[in-house]
């Protein structure tokens, strides 16, 4: 007897576009965080390589940097989506800040900011927004279908969610070797994985990071 087909969410998880910020490399406040000029023509060239692929839903985080990139499209913003709550280290230089996280003489996922957060906890929290967003659209699925959904976040966020991912027991990943593929993303990067619900688990299929010049 044949089985029922599986139906799956393509992911696409892309970071903003360039901003103030990262052209001063500064730690800022989202309010002021804006696209600069080269950050507008990159999220119009993310627009025009995704031009040909049908997105069903679009996630975004409520910073304004991340909801401007996919305007095009009906989004739903999520504060979970949001990039790293960097507490007092805000308005700060990003040399500034990683001087203070080595000092901490941890781990990246144990580095936490006074006032802010954890990376530890930014990964879990986009973990498990990321997981559910992709368990609703299954929920909703027709059998052997495939849906597209865009997720719009931010850099480090990103890496928290690949190092979240990696320790995962909920979650079974396959096509990505985390210690040659994880990096840093460029502005209007994305990643693109596949997600299938298999029993209890979610199987990923995860490629490696497009860079978008």
């Amino acid at each position: 007897m044949t089985g029922v087909p599986s139906s799956k969410v393509v992911v696409y998880l892309a970071r903003h576009a360039e901003t103030s910020g990262n052209v001063n490399r500064t730690i800022t406040e989202p309010e002021v965080d804006l696209l600069t000029d080269l950050g507008k023509v990159q999220t119009n060239l993310l627009g025009s390589h995704l031009s040909t692929v049908k997105i069903d839903y679009v996630f975004s985080s409520d910073y304004g940097r991340a909801s401007k990139c996919s305007s095009h499209i009906s989004v739903k913003t999520e504060q979970r989506l949001r990039e790293v709550n960097f507490g007092d280290y805000e308005s700060r230089s990003y040399e500034e800040t990683l001087l203070y996280a080595y000092a901490l003489n941890v781990q990246p996922l144990q580095w936490s900011f006074p006032g802010g957060e954890s990376f530890r906890e930014v990964g879990l929290r986009m973990l498990n927004v990321i997981t559910e967003i992709c368990e609703n659209i299954l929920v909703e699925a027709q059998p052997g279908s495939t849906s597209t959904v865009l997720i719009m976040s931010h850099s480090a966020s990103i890496v928290n969610f690949c190092n979240a991912l990696h320790e995962s027991t909920s979650h079974e990943v396959r096509g990505w070797d985390h210690a040659k593929d994880l990096k840093l993303m460029g502005n209007a990067s994305y990643m693109r994985f596949e997600v299938r619900k298999q029993r209890k688990t979610l199987l990923l299929r995860m490629t490696i990071v497009i860079q978008m010049q």
